[in-house]
């Protein structure tokens, strides 16, 4: 597994389509800010249910 975080085409539009609809607009205030929710909420779940998976992820 790679560890280094390279931005594909499909996150690049997936981010796009996120920032222009206004809820998510009103909750956060970039993407970036975004992102750092989700990794903070994906080491929260590892860090209580280390041997556990994330659920729809193929």
């Amino acid at each position: 597994m790679n560890l280094r975080i390279e931005p594909t085409r499909e996150a690049k539009e997936l981010l796009w389509k996120l920032e222009r609809k206004k809820a998510f607009k009103d909750q956060f205030e970039s993407a970036a800010a975004f992102i750092e929710f989700s990794l903070e909420a994906a080491w929260d779940f590892y860090d209580k249910h280390p041997f556990k998976e994330i659920k729809k992820y193929d």
